[in-house]
């Protein structure tokens, strides 16, 4: 019976079921629904509490059943990898296909970067990973690099998968060409990301201190919420900080944005971990997004999506005299560095709108 109704819709659109509760803390998710938005698709969108146990899966899945049976394809977005094991029974009883966004690896979250787990807590973070790209039957991912480590990490032999860059969320960004300023009594430096070891705050805060022994007049503006995972970082890092760090706290987005677009230089990520050389994280895009010169570590995720020295500018992860000396060449050659912030947003804008991720995704649906 199944395959017969299969037969028939595949002369109209798929039905693709987007099984989810709302989270606003990444973008990731909003900007994949925008990818989908661009396809020839029926869309059923099927919300649930937030962080839900398994009996309150079971009634949404019993309160809209006959949209369940209805779907050839079940999404998971990134995060929410809670859901798979019950999405992957369901596409078992129904014939269709489970598709999982593996944004991040819990494993490599919280025992490779955090440190924080070991022993039996790792074993567990371990086996979500391991559920997490077993089950579905096909993954997305934000990087070739990133699969590639996913691959060793839980000794992945074959699995459908599709790389969908990270881009930018086009109803929050807006895209504008910034004037290039005068040079004001300062150069402005603007990073804004969490205090993890992917994001090499502790190497920023050690390359201020370099630069303040110079005659340069520098600000350094650090925009970084405090978590219960980085509560400790935070008080370490906040101690003794250089005269030339403005440590801001937590901010909208959208109110840092507006203030990096009246700054000289935008910082990246520079942790020296594993998960620092397979990504692009979102604060990358979003920094290309203003216009102004993004400076980042020189990774091989990073060179597989934009050039350097005409995208970006970049020193070694980790390495807190190599960032100094980056900033220093920015300021001295800033016309040069202005030019590369246009060509990054060009770049941005031209290969990594929705539309044009989309086109992954399209792959993915016709495969069905």
């Amino acid at each position: 019976m199944r395959s017969d109704r299969k037969m028939n819709k595949k002369q109209t659109n798929q039905n693709i079921l987007r099984w989810y509760w709302e989270d606003s803390d990444n973008p990731r998710p909003t900007i994949i629904r925008q990818c989908f938005g661009h396809l020839d698709i029926n869309i059923i969108d099927i919300t649930i509490p937030r962080n839900p146990g398994f009996w309150v899966q079971w009634q949404s899945y019993l309160q809209n059943k006959q949209a369940f049976r209805n779907a050839d394809l079940i999404y998971i977005q990134a995060f929410q990898n809670k859901l798979i094991p019950l999405a992957w029974i369901i596409t078992k009883l129904h014939g269709s296909q489970l598709l999982f966004d593996f944004f991040v690896s819990q494993y490599d979250a919280f025992v490779n970067d955090y440190k924080k787990h070991k022993g039996l807590q790792s074993v567990k973070f371990y086996l979500i990973d391991w559920l997490s790209i077993y089950l579905p039957a096909h993954v997305l991912v934000d990087t070739q690099h990133h699969f590639d480590h996913f691959s060793n990490l839980l000794n992945l032999k074959e699995k459908s998968y599709f790389v969908v860059p990270v881009g930018f969320d086009e109803n929050l960004i807006e895209i504008s060409i910034p004037k290039k300023q005068a040079m004001a009594n300062s150069f402005k430096i603007v990073f804004w990301g969490n205090i993890i070891p992917l994001q090499g705050v502790d190497v920023i805060i050690e390359a201020a201190r370099i630069l303040e022994k110079t005659s340069l007049k520098i600000e350094f503006h650090i925009y970084a919420p405090e978590s219960r995972w980085n509560v400790e970082w935070v008080t370490s890092l906040r101690q003794g900080l250089p005269e030339n760090i403005s440590y801001h706290g937590f901010q909208p987005l959208q109110e840092i944005l507006k203030f990096s677009k009246d700054c000289d230089l935008i910082l990246g990520i520079f942790g020296n971990t594993i998960k620092a050389k397979n990504v692009v994280p979102n604060k990358v895009y979003q920094g290309l997004s203003t216009g102004r010169p993004v400076l980042t570590a020189r990774t091989p995720a990073m060179e597989s999506l934009f050039i350097e020295g005409q995208h970006y500018l970049s020193c070694g992860p980790g390495n807190p005299e190599e960032l100094a000396n980056a900033i220093i060449n920015a300021i001295q050659n800033y016309d040069q560095a202005y030019h590369i912030g246009i060509r990054g947003q060009r770049q941005l804008v031209d290969n990594f709108n929705s539309k044009i991720l989309s086109e992954k995704l399209h792959n993915l649906i016709n495969a069905l």
